[in-house]
């Protein structure tokens, strides 16, 4: 563990991320320790910093109110676990907190050269080729507070999004267009009030899944998903907004003029997806369907919707969320199944949809939906490489049904290996619990102080309410 002079120096005092690397004891300045350490030693050391600034003023009541502030706030920033080593959210983190310091005491931190070491600290990763070494996803992902106004044409803007139109509703929030330097965007506003009042099951309401969600999507970065780009949060009311790809095409099972060579190409698009999240991120998407596979008007598929993923630790799901209609049948008969055989089940019959334009199974009864998933056979209706691909995603028994990686290999895939299908990816990353309680910011630095002074703003008008009141009443 490396050794530092913390409490021999003056709060405050400059100490760059060189001389922290060069250090005695000090490891390979390559390493994640080292630039972990210095972050840690940089928080430590920032509050007493400004603390010290502050009282060294004259200590009145405003100052005082400040430090206040300021511990809150830390406390606050210490209660939240740290972020994993390899996303920049360090740096991010750092520069927040330098921004509320300079509200709160009025005259910044930038003689004191903070923001120079931060600018050296991301410096030294970058040009040591740290990011490569990290396993997962690099995509970096804005986490803003909500700024709402109204221009002079009388259009609504979040942040830099003009909002143009409704695209859905659902039981979560809204979904609607935004866009921003003529880009256009998805924004799906989540209602969190709504989603914690939402039972999904004894032990798991709607809201817990939202985190998760957003914890799978901050990491998954794929061509054939659908990416999350900034996560705007209002924290004066129970709103948050998502923005994401925005995905322009016709819905899946509305294309016009389609052909097996176009249902071909788009079931390519969706396997890669599918087996990226299954192989490399280990994520099972657990609500396939053809709603959930988008299209641009490219025609290019990319899958969306995590709200009901599951994270496989041993493969091995317990709650059973989903669409009834592409579940198999091990869902209905079986205490604990296994994810990623629900999710080839589901793709199988939605390429079955594609192909024949109608579901193998369907009903408008749930009893007689689950008896005809349970106990019905398909009659299948030629011999050739198609079909024995979806005998084999539609396998009843779950320990026969292929899976994805075998699927990217299938000869009505590849066409007898004449276009070979292949994921370019090394090793795998997870989503960690560390990563769902972070995906939504509990209460940064920023958030703390401002909350505490809209409270103490709210105190006072009520006390001036109430002198109003009293004046009135004598």
């Amino acid at each position: 563990m490396l050794q530092l002079p913390i409490n021999n120096r003056t709060p405050g005092q400059n100490f760059s991320f060189n001389q922290f690397a060069s250090a005695p004891n000090s490891p390979d300045r390559n390493t994640p320790n080292t630039i972990k350490d210095y972050i840690k030693y940089r928080q430590r050391n920032l509050i007493d910093f400004v603390k010290s600034r502050l009282q060294s003023r004259q200590n009145s009541p405003k100052n005082l109110f400040k430090v206040d502030l300021i511990q809150f706030a830390k406390k606050k920033y210490d209660s939240m676990p740290s972020p994993i080593m390899g996303e920049n959210k360090f740096l991010s983190t750092q520069r927040s907190i330098g921004d509320s310091i300079q509200i709160v005491n009025g005259q910044g931190m930038t003689e004191d050269t903070l923001f120079d070491e931060i600018i050296d600290l991301e410096n030294a990763i970058n040009s040591n080729g740290f990011e490569k070494k990290v396993m997962g996803s690099q995509k970096q992902i804005n986490h803003s507070i909500m700024k709402k106004e109204v221009t002079e044409d009388g259009q609504v803007k979040i942040n830099q999004y003009t909002i143009l139109q409704e695209l859905g509703k659902g039981s979560f929030g809204k979904v609607k267009l935004a866009k921003d330097n003529n880009r256009k965007y998805a924004v799906k506003i989540c209602d969190r009030k709504k989603l914690k009042l939402k039972l999904l099951s004894s032990k798991m309401d709607a809201y817990s899944l939202l985190d998760k969600e957003i914890a799978i999507m901050k990491k998954v970065d794929h061509e054939n998903i659908v990416q999350l780009y900034e996560v705007i949060e209002n924290p004066n009311n129970d709103k948050l907004y998502l923005v994401l790809e925005y995905m322009d095409g016709p819905q899946l099972l509305q294309i016009k003029n389609k052909n097996i060579d176009t249902i071909w190409r788009l079931f390519r698009d969706f396997m890669l997806g599918l087996e990226y999240l299954h192989n490399f991120a280990n994520i099972a998407h657990m609500d396939i369907k053809p709603e959930n596979l988008l299209l641009n008007q490219e025609l290019r598929l990319k899958i969306a919707d995590f709200g009901v993923s599951q994270i496989m630790d041993d493969d091995l799901v317990k709650s059973k969320i989903g669409t009834s209609a592409y579940q198999p049948p091990e869902v209905f008969t079986e205490d604990q199944v296994r994810g990623k055989p629900i999710d080839v089940w589901a793709a199988g019959l939605t390429l079955y949809q594609l192909v024949y334009n109608e579901h193998p199974f369907i009903s408008l009864k749930q009893d007689q939906l689950k008896n005809n998933i349970l106990t019905q056979n398909i009659k299948w209706r030629e011999t050739s490489d198609l079909t024995d691909l979806l005998k084999r995603m539609l396998d009843k028994n779950p320990n026969n049904r292929i899976t994805t990686q075998q699927v990217l290999e299938h000869p009505w895939v590849t066409k007898n290996g004449r276009f070979p299908l292949k994921n370019e990816y090394q090793g795998n990353f997870c989503v960690t619990e560390n990563d769902i309680h972070n995906a939504i910011t509990r209460l940064s630095f920023n958030m703390a102080i401002r909350t505490l002074n809209k409270l103490k703003q709210k105190l006072n008008q009520s006390r001036q309410r109430l002198k109003q009141r009293k004046a009135q009443e004598s």
